[in-house]
């Protein structure tokens, strides 16, 4: 992960010709850092992000105008990669396959259209391996290089509670997920 360090984002941003304009938003060869955060309505809490990240950024002179869009026409917009910027979400399972999302730069949830050829090389030959294993050092390298390439900038993790009543028996919650072996569930009497 990397360091929250404004100062030294803004250094590198100069490093890289951008400057203070007559504004205070930084502009290279007259364009100003403008852009647009979206993200989808009826989640205050990244709506919450949204407005953070906003001032955290206007605080080293990068313009992003926050737009709050009804969540189907969001996911339509994300689908069909009009966008800025966004604020989502995922939930994804415990399996380490990253082909869903990093394997191609057209897969519908390759939002971002990451494209890195020794990803999918690798990639590929973790799929191909005969056990997880084998298959474990090359995911571990693919996830490596998405991170140090950073489509996303991932800004927290949800924990979530879970709470059961202990007339239900035969619960089986924990990492793998809420509902394992809901068949077992049973209401004690």
């Amino acid at each position: 992960a990397l360091p929250y360090d404004p100062d030294e984002a803004l250094r590198i941003l100069r490093e890289k010709g951008w400057e203070p304009g007559p504004d205070r938003i930084l502009q290279k060869n007259g364009v100003p850092f403008r852009f647009t955060l979206a993200t989808n309505a009826g989640n205050q809490r990244r709506a919450d992000v949204a407005e953070i990240v906003q001032q955290q950024w206007r605080r080293i002179g990068v313009d992003a105008e926050i737009r709050i869009v009804e969540s189907n026409t969001f996911f339509e917009q994300l689908n069909r990669r009009e966008f800025d910027a966004a604020i989502a979400g995922w939930g994804v399972g415990l399996s380490p396959d990253l082909q869903q999302i990093w394997g191609d730069p057209d897969l519908p949830f390759n939002f971002v259209s990451y494209d890195n050829p020794e990803v999918r090389r690798l990639i590929r030959e973790a799929l191909a391996q005969p056990t997880e294993e084998l298959a474990t050092p090359l995911w571990s390298e693919a996830a490596s290089r998405i991170i140090a390439d950073q489509p996303y900038t991932w800004l927290f993790y949800l924990d979530g509670l879970i709470g059961v009543n202990n007339r239900l028996q035969g619960t089986l919650i924990n990492t793998l997920g809420t509902y394992q072996e809901i068949w077992n569930w049973r209401i004690a009497e």
